[in-house]
């Protein structure tokens, strides 16, 4: 099997290198990767990290071995998984825990986009508390944290009946205009997505 691993003699830090196959535990599937992409926080560790290391944390692929205690997808099964590392390789043991369907009308470049992504703006959704009624000010809502930021919330916000929506109040999405410091005090919540 092969993955890009650290190499400290190559010139990016990167190396196509032949790997041991994963070992498993009982609750973990075995995936091919056919999808990975690339987040700026493991861009960063490939200058420190040792020989060997194989980055990766977002991956889309098919269930090759189902996870053996029976929890998770069966062999055959489109997933995207959110993995600690070893993403990069053709093959990775992934906790079912971690694991999600991958329905047939999104694409795998499209889903693995997600994982990271989508994880750390669920994350700034829980923080955040209830929105409803409130104004929210996303920045750089068209990279992938700010565009999942707004549409994890627009989600959240978005009315189930009339009556709701009265009950509920609106949610105002500001894109593509400067705000002025002056208006921030009027935000009940400014997320910066900006990357950088």
């Amino acid at each position: 099997m092969f993955a890009l691993a650290i190499s400290s003699d190559s010139p990016n830090r990167l190396k196509l290198s032949e790997i041991d196959e994963p070992k498993f535990c009982e609750n973990e599937a075995l995936v091919s990767v056919h999808a990975t992409s690339l987040n700026r926080g493991e861009l960063r560790l490939l200058s420190i990290r040792p020989d060997g290391w194989i980055p990766g944390q977002d991956i889309v692929g098919i269930v090759e071995r189902a996870a053996a205690d029976g929890s998770g997808p069966p062999v055959g099964s489109r997933v995207v998984a959110l993995v600690d590392e070893a993403g990069w390789a053709e093959r990775v043991a992934v906790s079912t825990d971690r694991l999600a369907i991958v329905p047939d009308n999104v694409s795998f470049a499209s889903a693995a986009t997600l994982p990271v992504a989508g994880t750390t703006a669920l994350r700034t959704l829980r923080h955040s508390g209830d929105l409803a009624g409130q104004q929210v000010l996303i920045t750089g809502a068209s990279g992938a944290v700010g565009s999942a930021q707004a549409s994890d919330w627009k989600a959240c916000l978005e009315p189930e009946t009339p009556s709701s929506a009265h009950q509920r109040g609106t949610v105002e999405m500001l894109a593509w205009r400067t705000i002025s410091s002056p208006l921030a005090p009027e935000m009940n919540l400014v997320a910066t997505a900006v990357p950088g």
